[in-house]
């Protein structure tokens, strides 16, 4: 499982006219089942996307297509995790 961390780089007012954009790739990348959940952080200061079933390279080209990506508004930290327990009906987690 990966946890992709975005870290916006410059105010959130000044990424509102590539946010729905950004919103447009990650429910992409849901619907395409990379990602299982995605959403941004309270306070807003960069978001997540939990990805399970893919590598780290096609993380770090998928993060290349992201309007956040393209337009320097954000660095991203790709950090992979092994499930060592996990609750019943939560199993897709583990990848």
């Amino acid at each position: 499982m990966f946890l992709l961390i975005t870290r916006y780089t410059v105010p959130p007012d000044q990424m509102v006219d590539q946010a729905e954009a950004h919103r447009a790739w990650a429910r992409g990348h849901i619907e395409a089942g990379h990602f299982i959940a995605a959403g941004p952080e309270v306070p807003l200061q960069g978001g997540i996307a939990v990805a399970v079933g893919v590598t780290r390279e096609q993380l770090a080209d998928w993060i290349k297509d992201d309007p956040y990506h393209v337009h320097g508004l954000a660095q991203y930290d790709i950090r992979e995790y092994t499930i060592a327990a996990i609750r019943p009906g939560a199993e897709v987690l583990q990848g």
